[in-house]
């Protein structure tokens, strides 16, 4: 959603139905109490599920054709909209999850090495193996379970997904990431590789001869939320070629009208909707420990999301109704599948 302009460009406003049910309270309000538009926030209440559990569960619209339900997202704004205070809140989710996944990690820390003292008690080869583990684990300790970064490089992207068993997400609301991603750190140009990879939700075999450094992640999910004005984008951009490579088309993304000058704040955000946001989340967090699934598109919706795809096909020809950008309109289809996925797995928890 955006400013109107000449067709096909002119999009409608965002609609809150299109957002997750039990985070819509919360989002609605939070929109209204910051005083800013909803598209300011909307984006990242799609992209909290994905984070939270898209890991757990793939969609598939038919056979050859599955997607991950995990997304990037993309908010333009100049400075002043109130970009940081409409995703501080968002953060404080996450890390209620990270703090419920760490008290989880050192149970199961905990339990282990009980285990292990039990066995190393026993003398015999079981016994021997069973003390190297005791000994490597204490001194390693429990898992940190960092869910996100603010910024990163390409390598340390990878070496935090290889670390979290293959997730991680970038959630600023600064755009730093696309300065280190253009390759501000970079002799070679631009650094995207990972982000480019890990959108596709599969296998990461990265070998850096080098830098001694290499990244195995047998099944990869990255989230990325970005806030930005409008001159880094561009930058980026032109540093990475015009999006040729498709790194844009990837991203969702939103440039919420301007309400500097006109900001009425709201009142406060009800208790109860944080309560139930907080739930909602507590239990995306602990479909983590679920065994990954795919879910099929039913009857209904296959039939509707054929017709859609079938128009979209035509319009995106070279003599069809879009013509630029090619490349971003030919990743629709996915986008809608991840979505759809998304929404599906906040209304079960």
């Amino acid at each position: 959603p955006g400013t109107e302009g000449p067709l096909p460009y002119r999009l409608r406003r965002f609609d809150p139905a299109w957002l997750p049910g039990p985070l819509r309270p919360f989002t609605e309000s939070h929109a209204l109490n910051l005083g800013v538009p909803l598209e300011m926030v909307a984006l990242q209440a799609l992209a909290l599920p994905s984070l939270l559990a898209g890991h757990a569960l793939d969609i598939e619209a038919r056979n050859g054709f599955t997607q991950p339900v995990t997304v990037y997202v993309l908010t333009i704004a100049d400075s002043g909209t109130g970009k940081s205070p409409a995703m501080s809140r968002f953060t404080k989710f996450i890390m209620l999850v990270e703090k419920q996944r760490r008290e989880e990690a050192q149970r199961h820390h905990e339990t282990r090495l009980e285990e292990l003292k039990q066995l190393a008690e026993t003398k015999n080869d079981e016994g021997a193996e069973a003390k190297e583990e005791l000994v490597r684990l204490r001194k390693v300790g429990p898992p940190q379970m960092q869910l996100f970064v603010t910024d990163a490089t390409d390598e340390a992207l990878g070496g935090l997904m290889q670390a979290s068993g293959g997730v991680a997400a970038v959630w600023a609301a600064e755009p730093k990431f696309f300065r280190v991603a253009a390759g501000a750190y970079s002799k070679s140009g631009p650094a995207t590789a990972i982000m480019l990879d890990a959108y596709s939700g599969g296998v990461l075999r990265v070998a850096r001869q080098t830098q001694g450094r290499s990244v195995t992640v047998d099944r990869s999910r990255l989230t990325i939320v970005m806030m930005s004005q409008r001159k880094p984008v561009e930058d980026f951009l032109e540093k990475t070629g015009h999006d040729e490579r498709g790194e844009l088309a990837r991203f969702l993304m939103v440039t919420p009208p301007d309400w500097r000058g006109f900001k009425r704040f709201g009142s406060r955000i009800p208790a109860a909707q944080v309560e139930l946001a907080e739930e909602c989340c507590r239990r995306l967090g602990r479909i983590a420990s679920r065994t990954a699934r795919s879910v099929k598109l039913s009857e209904g919706a296959q039939a509707r999301f054929e017709e859609w795809e079938a128009q979209h096909q035509v319009r995106q020809r070279p003599k069809g109704t879009w013509r630029e950008p090619a490349s971003w309109v030919s990743k629709m289809s996915g986008l809608v599948l991840r979505v759809a996925g998304v929404l599906h797995m906040t209304e079960s928890v």
